[in-house]
C-alpha cells in the first residue's frame, strides 16, 4: 500500500483548464478564492470525493480552513473541518521531533547505534536478518539511510493487511517481516531508502527512554496541551478526545479501509489521528521555534544527509521531513498514504495541511500554494505602497 502511486490523466486536463482562471482578479476576501479552489477540485464520481484544508499564514492575515465534497463515498454527508483522520506517515514528523527533543535533554545522541535502545528480542531479530546493526544509528533511521528493508512496501504485508483487515499487528511481527520479506537497500549512511522499519525502531526508542506508550510519550515531549493541539491523538494508544466527530473515511482505491485495525500502521511510521487545523498549527509552532528549546535543533532537523560524492538520492529527505522546491521556493513537507499532505513554506511563514479522502494528489496543494503566492504578492505591494 505504501508504495502505490496513481495517475489520473483527466485530472491534469482539469488543472490546465483551471490555471488560466488563476490570473483573474483576486477577490478581496481570500476565503472566497480558496473555497472556490476547493470546490473546483472535487470531481463527481471520481477521486478525491472530499477535501479539507487549513492554511495558516499570519504574515498575510490568513488563517483559513475549508472543505468540499463528502467524508464518505456512499453518502452525501459533507466532510467537516472538525473531523479528524489518520495522518499516516506524517506521524514521522512528530516522531522525529520527539527524538530531537530527547537529544536536546541529553538522553541520546543521534549517532548512537539504535540497538543501544532496543529490546534484546528485537536486537536478536535484526542480527538474524544479517544487518550490520552496530552501524545503524538513530540518525540513519531518521533520514531513511539505515538500509533496513521497508516491511510496509512488501507485497506480503499488503496481502495480509488488505486480506485480513482486522489482523492485529505487533511491532515485533513487522520487524520480523522486514527481515523475511526483502533485502537491505544498502549499507548504513550510503543510500536513501524510505523505510517504516527504521521508524518503528525509533518508536521503540522513545518508549523505552520515557517508559510511556508512544502516544503519551510524544504528546508529553512535544507538549500538545501547551500548543493547543486538542484534536490530535495516537490511535489505539490514547483515548479519543471527547466530542470528536467520526473520523473521515479512508480508502485504498475504491476500497473502504476505515475499519482496518490501526495496528497495521501504529508503531512510529504512522499512528496519529489529527485535524488539518492542528497539523497546520503544529508546523507553525515547529518552524517558529516554539517546540525545540534551541534554534540549532531545527537546523539539525533540516540538515542534508552526508552522502558519498557519487550518489544523489531521488528524494531529499531530512530528519522527518522532505525538502522540496515549489514555484522556485524551498519548502518542507511530509505526506501520508491515505491522502494527507503537510507543508511549510519559509518564504511565506505559511503552513498548509491538506486532506483528501481518497489518495492524495499533489496538484491541489500546488494550486493552493500558487493562490497563496498571489495574495502574498498583493499584500507586499499594498505594504510597499503604504510606506
Amino acid at each position: 500500500m505504501k508504495g502505490r502511486t496513481k495517475s489520473y490523466p483527466f485530472l491534469w486536463l482539469m488543472i490546465l483548464l483551471w490555471f488560466p482562471s488563476c490570473q483573474e482578479e483576486l477577490p478581496t476576501d481570500h476565503r472566497i478564492a480558496f473555497q472556490e479552489l476547493l470546490d473546483k477540485n472535487v470531481f463527481p464520481h471520481s477521486l478525491p470525493p472530499g477535501l479539507g484544508v487549513h492554511i495558516e499564514a499570519p504574515r498575510y492575515g490568513i488563517s483559513w480552513a475549508g472543505v468540499a465534497g463528502v467524508s464518505k463515498t456512499d453518502t452525501d454527508q459533507q466532510v467537516s473541518i472538525n473531523q479528524a483522520y489518520r495522518i499516516a506517515s506524517i506521524t514521522k514528523t512528530f516522531v522525529a521531533t520527539s527524538i530531537l527533543l530527547l537529544y536536546e535533554t541529553g538522553q541520546l545522541s543521534l549517532d548512537d547505534p539504535v540497538i543501544n535502545y532496543l529490546s534484546p528480542a528485537h536486537i536478536a531479530i535484526l542480527k538474524k536478518g544479517n544487518y550490520a546493526i552496530d552501524s545503524i544509528s538513530i540518525r540513519h533511521c531518521l533520514n531513511h539511510t539505515s538500509g533496513l528493508f521497508d516491511y510496509a512496501r512488501s507485497e506480503r504485508f499488503e496481502e495480509i493487511a488488505l486480506g485480513e483487515p482486522q489482523h492485529h499487528w505487533t511491532r515485533t511481527e513487522q520487524l520480523e517481516g522486514a527481515m523475511k520479506w526483502g533485502e537491505a537497500t544498502g549499507k548504513p549512511g550510503e543510500f536513501y531508502g524510505y523505510s517504516d522499519t527504521g521508524y518503528i525502531l525509533l518508536g521503540e526508542v522513545i518508549e523505552r527512554l520515557t517508559q510511556q506508550n508512544l502516544g503519551v510519550a510524544v504528546r508529553q515531549l512535544i507538549g500538545y496541551e501547551r500548543l493547543g493541539l486538542s484534536h490530535t491523538w495516537w490511535e489505539k494508544l490514547e483515548p479519543t478526545p471527547l466530542t470528536m466527530l467520526p473520523q473521515v473515511s479512508r480508502y485504498s482505491g475504491s476500497r473502504d479501509v476505515t475499519s482496518m485495525d490501526p495496528s497495521f500502521d501504529l508503531y512510529g511510521g504512522g499512528g496519529i489521528v489529527s485535524t488539518s487545523t492542528d497539523l497546520a498549527m503544529f508546523m507553525q509552532h515547529l518552524f517558529n521555534h516554539r517546540i525545540f528549546k534551541q534554534r540549532t535543533t531545527l537546523d539539525m532537523m533540516l540538515s542534508q544527509p552526508d552522502f558519498p560524492v557519487d550518489y544523489t538520492p531521488h528524494k531529499d529527505y531530512r530528519l522527518g521531513v522532505y525538502k522540496v522546491t515549489i514555484y522556485g521556493m524551498e519548502a518542507f513537507m511530509h505526506s501520508g498514504i491515505w491522502g494527507t499532505q503537510l507543508m511549510y513554506i519559509p518564504a511565506y511563514n505559511a503552513s498548509i495541511a491538506l486532506n483528501h479522502t481518497n489518495w492524495g494528489q499533489y496538484y491541489v496543494l500546488k494550486q493552493i500554494v500558487h493562490l497563496l503566492g498571489r495574495y502574498a504578492s498583493k499584500h507586499s505591494s499594498q505594504t510597499a505602497a503604504n510606506e
